[in-house]
């Protein structure tokens, strides 16, 4: 009857022990709350921005501040083409598919003449993103193919995971079908930051490597980093280069233009913590692609953030 007894209460406490373990497994995350708006609070400056970049939205999360903020909440929600901040995710694809293996090694380009300098180098998966080389990444995605990007779309949860048809293999990211809101953009950044992605914590580590723009200042004692990534919608076709004319016009059609700064600053938690953003702005702002950076950096001083000593 002891044997009893001690094996029925066995059994008990290690149904409620398994319980206890899937309800855990099941808890929402943080990183649910990086997708919803009503978790935001308005950030300082949104009538600044507003001021600057009509239209524009801008996202900051404090992880050890448990803060989130934001500027134009509408915008904030709403989806539109992550143009070269997709490159943060496509190269962690290509690394983790081995269509890359060395993210350093340079390749020569078809030859072909196009319309800025840097793209005319050889060219690494490295130097790619940070030239927002299109011709490059577009390469690398004929070389994971339609199969693999639409996987690791759902797999990673980037955006609306949407490839489109396999026509827009070159192009999904740049005029094509797949978007992503500045709310969206802050889930995933935060993830890569946290090496918490559906991915190698080594090929996350590599990507967060590649993002580096940026550090303090030795004299400052801050120790900050800044991990970061630009992005326009621009007329780019297959051929990786900016159309013109009518060609330019089509491939824009019904397309939201705007431009992206986007990623986290790496600090101490005395400094602060952590600090994860987002902004985009209609690129018919005056000076639009200066703009991206600079208000990015001005935001992220009024709340707090600060970057003076950065280089």
């Amino acid at each position: 009857m002891k044997n009893a007894k001690f094996w029925f209460s066995l059994l008990v406490l290690t149904s409620l022990t398994v319980a206890s373990l899937d309800l855990h497994a099941r808890t929402p995350t943080s990183d649910k709350k990086n997708t919803t708006v009503d978790d935001y609070a308005i950030a300082d400056g949104c009538e600044y921005l507003a001021d600057q970049a009509q239209g524009a939205t801008f996202v900051l999360y404090l992880p050890y501040q448990n803060k989130r903020l934001v500027c134009n909440s509408t915008t904030a929600k709403r989806r539109v083409l992550p143009a070269s901040t997709f490159k943060v995710a496509h190269a962690l694809i290509a690394l983790e598919t081995g269509a890359i293996k060395d993210e350093f090694k340079k390749e020569e380009s078809d030859g072909r003449q196009r319309t800025v300098p840097s793209w005319n180098q050889p060219t690494s998966l490295a130097t790619g993103m940070a030239n927002s080389t299109v011709w490059f990444y577009q390469r690398v995605a004929e070389r994971i193919g339609v199969q693999r990007e639409r996987e690791w779309l759902r797999r990673l949860n980037y955006g609306n995971t949407d490839m489109g048809p396999s026509t827009e293999l070159t192009t999904f990211w740049l005029t094509g079908s797949l978007r992503i809101s500045a709310l969206e953009q802050i889930g995933f950044l935060d993830q890569l930051r946290r090496r918490k992605l559906q991915a190698s914590i080594q090929g996350q580590q590599r990507v967060a490597d590649m993002m580096v723009v940026g550090h303090s200042a030795e004299d400052t004692g801050s120790g900050s980093t800044l991990h970061a990534k630009s992005g326009a919608v621009l007329p780019i076709g297959k051929n990786g280069d900016l159309a013109k004319g009518k060609t330019a016009e089509l491939l824009l059609e019904g397309v939201e233009e705007v431009g992206w700064y986007v990623g986290w600053v790496e600090q101490s938690e005395e400094d602060g913590g952590d600090a994860v953003f987002a902004l985009h702005l209609p690129m018919h702002t005056k000076d639009a692609l200066a703009k991206r950076k600079v208000l990015s950096f001005d935001l992220l001083g009024l709340n707090g953030v600060k970057l003076d000593s950065i280089n």
